[in-house]
């Protein structure tokens, strides 16, 4: 039995007596501390003593908590029981109370209250749908959150299994989750769809633990989840539009690319700009412009910059670029301020206009070259025929005896007629309508009937020839073409060197391609002449007549072939490439 604390007073509420129960609990040495003292300087909610002064008087008794004061200061709650003792004439004469600590049930109780304020606070007051359910999906326990988001009551759901609210083809997966769960690896958090009270589809995130007793036997799984539907459909459009832009970017035919704003420094370039410019992904990001070379002019960078800070774009600026060969090209690039994660980067876009510019310098070309061709298809013969009239009497009258005096001027003016015809035979391989005579046959042949003329002109010139002659496909060729154009390149470079130069004439194939190259070590071909290499009447030669590289370049473009040239201070180098199978039309 509890060892209750007894007090006694006069009627005026000051102790007469107290046991030892009452000393212990207020924590008094001797009762002496105690006697005589008013009995409400032991609680600490004095304001009641006079709710408990009335009950007495008017009831004759009264029971309730209070919570008292030690002598110490520290405070605990009591249960307490008063009441008025009386004597023979039933008066009252002094005052009984019984008092118990009940300090321990009042803190078990508060606990109480506030474990079920926290539960409530972490169930049902939560925003998350949290619940609990048997392996068989058997649900036992659902919060409030729950109930709302699909609608029902909560003695709707308890004892029904949560699996009807999952598409069919999700459930599969969600049970091997959950048997996937132990007790090493309890918790797993996942996501999939659910079917809203609507009918709606809608994502959600859950995190599931089993639950397992003390001897390691599963009781239940306990599941936590959120909706997650609009950060689903923001990750998806997210997705799509990078993947729209990704497409965009890579398939895009303009150099494109994405760099940092002060240096330049790559973040993402696309597929094009690798391609162009020779360089790997992995060389290019991370790096700047600066460390590649990129730019032919540097001041170029500084300029577009300080315009791009002042507009924040910029767009068709006309640049030269540097490819990773060192290749020199010509495009119109255009900026635009980006924001990625916060920060600000440039996305660049560079339209190369090389190829074009090539093709309209070839278009041009090749125009001129059709109308002098013309011109001398038309005039070709009623030139020719009073040139070989005058030639003729020239060489009669220089063979006469009376004018043997003035045989030079005579032959030194046949020697120009023989120029001039020279000049129109070449000015006809430029015609369209002239005709050729095809016939499938091998380049290295025709290389090999001509070496005796080209180490002749070699020999005359005090230079070498060396030849490389691999094996290559057959080709549809004019045999007189094909020697014109090999004889005119010969020429070319034995008069571009000095004596002791060495012409190397090769053939192989390259890509798919039949290739002739004539190389020379002279002393390369200027820039400016360069990009008049090929068009009628331009020659660096003191006596050249400009037709003969425009002959070339007209003979190849009837076979579809391409002629590059490669020049520096060592030589240069003209490539031919030929498609097999192609055939003139």
């Amino acid at each position: 039995m509890r060892d209750n604390a007894i007090a006694f007073a006069d009627l005026n509420g000051n102790l007469t007596y107290v046991n030892s129960s009452f000393l212990k609990l207020w924590k008094f040495d001797d009762a002496g501390e105690v006697l005589g003292k008013h009995i409400s300087l032991f609680i600490q909610n004095k304001e009641k003593y006079a709710e408990i002064e009335k009950a007495l008087f008017s009831d004759g008794g009264w029971t309730g908590e209070l919570v008292a004061r030690r002598k110490d200061g520290s405070v605990f709650d009591i249960q307490v029981s008063t009441s008025l003792a009386t004597c023979g004439n039933c008066r009252p004469v002094c005052l009984i109370t019984s008092i118990i600590d009940i300090t321990g049930r009042k803190r078990a109780e508060e606990a109480l209250q506030l474990s079920e304020r926290r539960y409530r606070a972490v169930v049902e007051d939560q925003t998350e749908l949290i619940c609990r359910f048997l392996p068989d999906g058997t649900l036992t326990f659902v919060n409030e959150a729950y109930c709302k988001y699909f609608a029902k009551k909560r003695e709707e759901l308890i004892g029904l299994s949560f699996m009807p609210f999952i598409p069919e083809e999700d459930q599969k997966r969600i049970k091997e989750i959950l048997s996937s769960l132990n007790r090493e690896n309890p918790v797993m958090t996942y996501e999939h769809r659910v079917i809203a009270h609507n009918g709606e589809i809608r994502w959600q995130q859950w995190t599931d633990r089993a639950i397992f007793d003390e001897q390691g036997n599963f009781i239940e799984y306990q599941s936590v989840g959120r909706d997650i539907t609009s950060y689903k459909q923001a990750e998806e459009a997210l997705r799509m539009s990078e993947e729209r832009f990704a497409k965009a970017f890579n398939s895009n035919p303009h150099l494109m690319g994405i760099t940092t704003i002060e240096d330049g420094r790559y973040i993402d370039v696309n597929k094009a700009f690798l391609r162009v410019t020779g360089y790997s992904l992995e060389e290019v990001i991370g790096h700047t412009s600066l460390e590649l070379n990129l730019w032919v002019n540097v001041e170029d960078r500084a300029r577009i910059l300080e315009i791009i800070k002042k507009n924040k774009s910029i767009h068709n600026e006309k640049i030269n670029f540097r490819t990773k060969s060192g290749e020199i090209r010509e495009g119109f690039i255009s900026y635009e301020v980006i924001h990625l994660n916060g920060e600000e980067y440039l996305l660049f876009t560079l339209n190369d206009i090389t190829e074009q510019k090539q093709l309209e310098s070839e278009m041009v070309r090749l125009d001129c070259l059709h109308l002098v061709g013309e011109l001398a298809a038309s005039i070709g013969h009623e030139v020719r025929n009073p040139m070989t009239t005058v030639r003729g009497l020239l060489q009669l009258l220089g063979a006469q005896e009376e004018h043997s005096r003035n045989k030079k001027y005579f032959d030194l003016i046949i020697e120009e007629i023989d120029r001039a015809n020279s000049m129109i035979s070449e000015m006809l391989f430029l015609a369209k309508d002239r005709v050729v005579e095809l016939k499938e046959q091998s380049l290295n042949k025709i290389l090999e009937t001509m070496l005796p003329l080209i180490r002749a002109d070699a020999v005359k010139t005090g230079c070498t020839v060396k030849v490389e002659l691999n094996q290559i496909p057959e080709l549809f060729l004019d045999e007189k073409e094909i020697r014109q154009v090999i004889l005119n390149l010969a020429r070319n470079g034995f008069e571009a060197m000095s004596s002791g130069g060495q012409l190397t004439i090769r053939t192989f194939t390259e890509d798919s391609e039949v290739v002739l190259s004539v190389q020379d070590v002279g002393k390369g071909i200027a820039a400016d002449a360069l990009e008049k290499i090929g068009k009628p009447f331009f020659t660096t030669k003191e006596k050249g007549t400009g037709l003969g590289l425009a002959v070339c370049y007209s003979i190849a473009n009837r076979y579809n072939a391409t002629i590059k040239v490669e020049t520096g201070s060592g030589g240069t180098t003209f490539f031919i490439r030929f498609k097999p199978g192609f055939v003139p039309l």
